[in-house]
């Protein structure tokens, strides 16, 4: 598992950090990991996933 920052994940699929809080709050994209007290990273290639799912259903996130 390759882990990625919010930072990454942010510009990997154009979300604003607070629509990014509220679709995970909705399971609407892949939990975060906590990986330090003030540091949470996501699984790269679940995050692809949710990419390529949005895209094959024409989908704007």
């Amino acid at each position: 598992m390759q882990l990625i920052s919010r930072d990454e994940v942010l510009k990997r699929t154009s979300l604003s950090q607070p629509t990014l809080w509220r679709k995970e709050k909705a399971g609407e994209f892949p939990k975060s990991v906590r990986i330090s007290s003030g540091r949470v990273a996501y699984d790269a290639e679940a995050v692809d996933e949710w990419i390529r799912e949005i895209l094959s259903q024409g989908k704007v996130a």
